[in-house]
């Protein structure tokens, strides 16, 4: 299931970004650290540059209990990036919250979306979810750019 999620909000974000001008680059390996690659789920990129980071989760959560792992993830996306904040994106339904790590002033977006009922109701937070990181896209300028 998290597969399907996973190309769910991959084939939305890939709507919205192309309507926005920028190009999807899902599962984008990137250089963490010398020997470590990472692959975010999904990268906004234009003009060469990334410009925008999220992944996408399909689990399970209790009400305001978002994983550690997870967000320690997405922040190792943003810094081996050079951006200033990243999306999560869960299959659950659950309040946005936004984390801002101290001292590195990484903001870190984590957004639900509720999977229970028909299929023409998921379209609708997914797609405010994609929208969000074409905002982060749009506003975000990288500290550096990233070769791939």
């Amino acid at each position: 299931m998290n597969a399907l999620f996973e190309r769910f909000v991959e084939t939305i974000v890939r709507e919205e970004a192309r309507r926005a001008g920028l190009r999807l680059v899902p599962q984008a390996p990137r250089r963490g650290a010398s020997k470590i690659t990472i692959p975010p789920d999904l990268v906004l990129r234009s003009g060469g540059r990334d410009l925008a980071v999220a992944d996408a989760k399909y689990k399970e959560l209790e009400p305001g209990q978002w994983t550690h792992a997870d967000l320690y993830q997405l922040l190792a996306y943003c810094a081996s990036l050079g951006l200033p904040a990243g999306l999560l994106i869960y299959a659950s339904e659950q309040a946005p919250e936004t984390h801002v790590v101290e001292r590195a002033g990484i903001g870190l977006e984590v957004v639900g979306v509720k999977m229970d009922g028909a299929p023409r109701d998921l379209d609708a937070p997914v797609r405010r979810a994609a929208r969000r990181l074409v905002q982060q896209a749009r506003y975000f300028r990288p500290q550096y750019t990233q070769a791939v």
